[in-house]
């Protein structure tokens, strides 16, 4: 049943895409949200970029303040920002393809991950990051563990931006706030000491209304200065910097399946996750 869902989506964004599902207003702003990026399909990494750049104006880390302040002048194609989850040593392949091209992105860390020894690192991803994996797709060494501290700080050197992934992937929104803060507060206060640079960004994990609950909300507003979510939807229209609408995009991923995660049709699925969210005062 799952692959018939897949292979809808597919055979949909391909029409949808020629119907003009994927015009949107110039001021709009699309963040896709990458995880693994094995080094075999980097490859298509790279033709999703330029697909990418064909209908988008890419954005750097660092317009996002002037994004949803809306200083940042209105381009002639609506914007788009990649996002990386987890901090896996192959998204350095991804990196490297967006440097050349004169792209940076954002990428948000675990740091108990990245302090997990080495020889543990795939267990503590398999554990607390994604229990389920596909070996057709995930198969080497950097597939399961983290980049360095010092491969963190080269990126940052490289002008991409790091953010905060909660300390150790096991946030929930049943947690106490003891429990809350650790995920929250210290793991940012954690990465800003150790890579010597602000943490203004926190990522939900998993699925955001499951956890995130109402105090934690409260608790990334007041510490951060951007909340990436893993809900997806329209940025321009949504306006909040610590609601920030996302869709998920795998770089092994085919074409037709990008197109359909990327246009209007599939919005409308998450409305009431949405408003859910919304109304978590």
């Amino acid at each position: 049943m799952a692959n018939i869902a897949i292979l809808i989506k597919r055979l949909l964004g391909s029409v949808l895409y020629r119907a003009g599902d994927l015009n949107y207003s110039n001021n709009e702003l699309l963040v896709v949200n990458y995880h693994s990026t094995p080094k075999k399909f980097i490859p298509d990494f790279t033709a999703q970029v330029a697909f990418f750049e064909k209908h988008f104006d890419i954005l750097h880390p660092n317009d996002l303040t002037n994004y949803f302040s809306g200083e940042l002048p209105v381009g002639k194609k609506p914007r788009l920002l990649f996002t990386f989850d987890d901090g896996l040593l192959n998204n350095l392949h991804a990196a490297q393809v967006l440097e050349e091209r004169g792209h940076r992105g954002f990428f948000f860390i675990v740091p108990s991950f990245v302090n997990a020894p080495p020889s543990e690192q795939k267990d503590f991803y398999l554990q607390f990051i994604r229990p389920v994996i596909d070996n057709s797709i995930d198969e080497l060494e950097e597939d399961f563990t983290a980049m360095s501290w010092s491969q963190l700080q080269e990126l940052l050197s490289k002008q991409h931006s790091v953010g905060c992934h909660t300390m150790t992937h096991t946030m929930t929104a049943e947690d106490q706030d003891e429990k809350s803060a650790e995920e929250i507060v210290y793991s940012k206060q954690y990465l800003a000491s150790v890579l010597n640079t602000t943490i203004d960004a926190f990522c939900s994990i998993n699925n955001t209304l499951f956890s995130v609950n109402t105090k934690q909300k409260a608790m990334i507003a007041s510490h951060y200065r951007f909340h990436f979510t893993t809900l997806p939807g329209l940025n321009c229209e949504e306006a909040n910097p610590h609601f920030i609408l996302r869709r998920n995009i795998e770089c092994y991923w085919p074409k037709g399946q990008v197109l359909f995660a990327m246009g209007k049709m599939d919005l409308k699925r998450w409305a009431t996750r949405r408003d859910a969210y919304r109304r978590m005062r």
